[in-house]
């Protein structure tokens, strides 16, 4: 638990997390304060899963959240949070992809996650879809980039319409 993201939450970083109808969550401070992040009124963050991340008996989350506008591609807002053993939960994915899905890989005692991105090329008037491995990042107790590199956190970037499609 020493390294477990919950063990460094402060009140700003710990969430309650709501589930509503028709997979719709509510993301607000686990203390109360302030307006939520995420709201059943926006009504635009929904339930993907509830993976259990890290094999702790603690079933976390992994939401879609439609509040952006991203342009030609078909990206979506991807975050997920980690349950904490006294209550709560804190965010240790935040990434813009077009579909996520948990591996069986826990080298890291983390569940690697298997993500697409498909993004729109302009040079040839068509999608181009990709799949990246998104690992458990020590040092930051949080999920890293895309095959952790920091040149593919920005989603649909000039490096990552370069190489050619998987």
């Amino acid at each position: 638990m020493a390294n477990h993201p919950c063990a460094t939450a402060t009140a700003e970083t710990l969430m309650e997390i709501q589930t509503l109808e028709n997979d719709g969550v509510s993301i607000c401070r686990h203390d109360g304060v302030g307006d939520c992040l995420y709201s059943a009124e926006a009504g635009r963050t929904f339930e993907v899963g509830r993976p259990d991340l890290n094999y702790d008996g603690h079933p976390d989350f992994l939401i879609r959240d439609f509040t952006g506008a991203y342009g030609k591609h078909d990206v979506v807002h991807f975050l997920g949070y980690a349950a904490c053993p006294a209550g709560g939960y804190v965010k240790i994915l935040d990434s813009f992809v077009t579909s996520v899905e948990p591996t069986d890989d826990t080298s890291s005692g983390w569940r690697e996650i298997s993500a697409s991105r498909d993004c729109f090329d302009d040079s040839t008037q068509d999608v181009v879809s990709r799949r990246y491995r998104l690992t458990w990042d020590e040092r930051a107790s949080t999920y890293g980039p895309p095959d952790n590199d920091e040149d593919l956190a920005q989603y649909c970037s000039s490096k990552e319409m370069a190489p050619p499609p998987n």
